[in-house]
């Protein structure tokens, strides 16, 4: 966690002297460095996370390994899932939905009733 905190400190600070202006050669060499910077400090804060669950995983049970990784499938099928569905839901309004929101569109209030073809010539009224 500190490392990552120490590389998006530093990613800051090579994005605060990138706004100044400065030759192109500069630049790029100030970009590598900080981007260099960045992938170590995450490969080796990701080596550290595999290092922890691996002395995690020999202390523990064969079947808690298995357990939680059930567990684990199971978790990100059923965000899927609800993730999927607000999608569908979101995309895809209801019918009564639908018709207020064509009515909107159009500049009509919902509940007006229905506008017939020829309802707004004033002499056929």
């Amino acid at each position: 966690m500190l490392l990552v905190l120490a590389a998006r400190a530093r990613s800051f600070r090579a994005g605060l002297r990138l706004t100044k202006p400065m030759p192109a050669d500069a630049a790029r060499h100030a970009t590598k460095k900080t981007l260099t910077l960045w992938m170590t400090l995450l490969i080796a804060g990701a080596a550290c996370i595999v290092a922890g669950l691996w002395q995690t995983g020999l202390a523990a049970s064969p079947l808690t390994l298995v357990s939680f990784a059930l567990t684990m499938a199971a978790n990100i099928l059923l965000l899927t899932l609800i993730a999927t569905d607000a999608l569908n839901h979101r995309a895809r309004p209801r019918a009564h939905d639908g018709r207020r929101a064509s009515a909107r569109r159009r500049g009509r209030r919902p509940g007006r009733g229905v506008h017939h073809a020829g309802a707004h010539d004033v002499a056929k009224r």
